[in-house]
């Protein structure tokens, strides 16, 4: 089941953050655990219509996964536009699709023009390109300093 963030769910929350930035090619950026959880309280306090956090629940009321996006007018338009800030899903959960769209299905209701999503998994990728329309249109690199 896909749902907005509860403050009942921060703890939960930050176990996943935590398995999140150990699977990714994040792990060169120190984990802060208190700058998550704020993000995650600000997340959960906002009007649903700058910021959104949603939750992948199993039918033992267990989270399985989140996705924090946010609304904001990109530098070359007034047309609003979506941007995944993080998506995690636990491997074996069944939700991940239905957590993807219920961010594009936000990003539609609130007025956006545009929403722009994430992968580091090719699979991933390719499923986001076939199934709900995406094109990829930036490569992201990084450096540490």
């Amino acid at each position: 089941m896909i749902r907005f963030a509860t403050y009942d769910d921060i703890d939960l929350l930050l176990k996943l953050s935590y398995e999140f930035w150990k699977s990714s090619p994040y792990t060169n950026q120190k984990y802060d655990k208190q700058a998550t959880e704020d993000t995650f309280v600000e997340a959960v306090a906002k009007d649903n219509n700058e910021s959104i956090l949603l939750v992948s629940e199993n039918p033992w009321n267990e989270l399985e996964g989140f996705l924090l996006g946010t609304a904001v007018n990109p530098l070359f338009s007034k047309d609003l536009a979506a941007y995944e800030v993080a998506y995690y899903v636990r491997a074996d959960s069944e939700d991940w699709y239905e957590l993807i769209k219920a961010y594009v299905f936000w990003a539609r209701r609130i007025g956006c023009t545009t929403v722009q999503f994430g992968s580091v998994n090719p699979r991933l990728t390719r499923i986001l390109e076939k199934r709900l329309g995406f094109t990829a249109v930036e490569t992201t690199l990084q450096k540490g300093l």
